[in-house]
């Protein structure tokens, strides 16, 4: 029998049928449990840095459906996230929905964060996003959205390019429909990213990164509520539609206009090519077109810049935001691979 602590060094590195896991209420649970990553601790967890779920548990589990007040007896499906959260699906009066609860109180904020942050979706998206039903101060409950989500890895490259221009259009009518505001944009999550790279280690090496962001000049970059991880993996599709919007915990309401839809494009690429970071995707900005990795991004980008009318000065200051904000929330991710590749193309740029 294996035990899965909600400790995250603490998990044990197989797959078994037979399993425990202590939940937010303290209890432990028994059923199913399937690891995301191949059985080695080591391996998983490096996929709770990456944000891969550590477990999977499924089965008609009554402690579950009891403690997040779901229907008794109702088939429910239990995911740990990286961010400290406890992730269950299953049903609460006969409407599928999905729980969110945590029994360490270092990650309250988390749910904090998806509740303002759903409720900011539900403003500039209306049902892509999904209803609150319930709010607690550990745990919270919301609607299941329709749709199926993208299997990203499972794409081919058309496909793949296919999903992110669909995704351009809740964007799109966010860029519409919010009202209009210029200049300030983002200026606590820039203040926030200089912070965390002026007390970096590998400050001395990234003068550039910090300069650029610092003197920005985002006085005409209209201002607009983002995502903030808007990218293939959060979004559901539902005859070749967005039919949904997930994981909101990163949105704001005073953003960067373009920072969504260069996140949906080059992030997508890279979390679906084998070997290929952010940074390399991201880098090629300051490249000739002929000189890029994926040509396709190089038109994408230019699609992006002309659609938001931006400047090429906008496109180049919402990428290094965007770089090194991942930075800063991949920050505990111990993989010198990773490191490398995230900072080199710095360096080079």
């Amino acid at each position: 029998m294996a035990v899965l602590h909600t400790v995250l060094g603490a998990i044990s590195p197989a797959v078994y049928r037979d399993s425990t896991v202590f939940i937010p209420c303290g209890r432990s649970i028994r059923g199913e449990l399937r690891l995301a990553q191949p059985a080695t601790s080591k391996a998983v967890r490096d996929s709770l840095v990456h944000g891969i779920p550590a477990f999977v548990l499924k089965g008609k589990l009554n402690q579950v459906t009891d403690f997040f007040r779901l229907d008794p007896a109702s088939e429910v499906r239990v995911i740990l996230a990286n961010s400290g959260l406890f992730v269950c699906f299953g049903q609460l009066n006969h409407q599928d929905v999905v729980a969110y609860a945590t029994n360490l109180p270092q990650y309250r904020r988390s749910i904090e964060h998806q509740f303002h942050g759903i409720g900011l979706g539900r403003k500039v998206l209306g049902s892509l996003a999904p209803e609150i039903i319930l709010k607690g101060v550990d745990r919270m409950i919301v609607s299941r959205l329709p749709g199926t989500p993208v299997r990203i890895k499972k794409l081919t490259e058309t496909e793949l390019q296919n999903v992110i221009m669909t995704g351009l259009g809740p964007l799109l009518q966010i860029f519409s429909t919010s009202p209009v505001r210029r200049g300030g944009g983002d200026q606590a999550m820039i203040a926030t990213t200089l912070n965390f790279l002026q007390n970096h280690p590998h400050v001395a090496k990234i003068p550039g990164a910090c300069e650029y962001l610092s003197s920005w000049d985002r006085s005409n970059l209209p201002v607009v509520p983002v995502h903030g991880d808007y990218w293939a993996d959060n979004l559901l599709l539902q005859n070749d539609q967005v039919s949904g919007v997930v994981d909101w915990d990163r949105s704001r309401e005073l953003g960067s206009l373009g920072f969504d839809a260069l996140t949906l494009g080059f992030m997508s690429y890279a979390m679906w090519a084998d070997r290929v970071y952010l940074s390399d995707l991201l880098s090629d900005i300051w490249r000739p077109k002929e000189n890029w990795r994926y040509p396709w991004l190089h038109e994408y980008t230019e699609t992006v810049r002309t659609a938001f009318s931006l400047t090429q000065d906008d496109v180049k200051g919402v990428a290094v935001l965007l770089w090194m904000s991942t930075l800063m929330f991949n920050k505990d991710n111990q993989d010198q691979e990773f490191i490398n590749a995230m900072y080199r193309p710095i360096f080079q740029t």
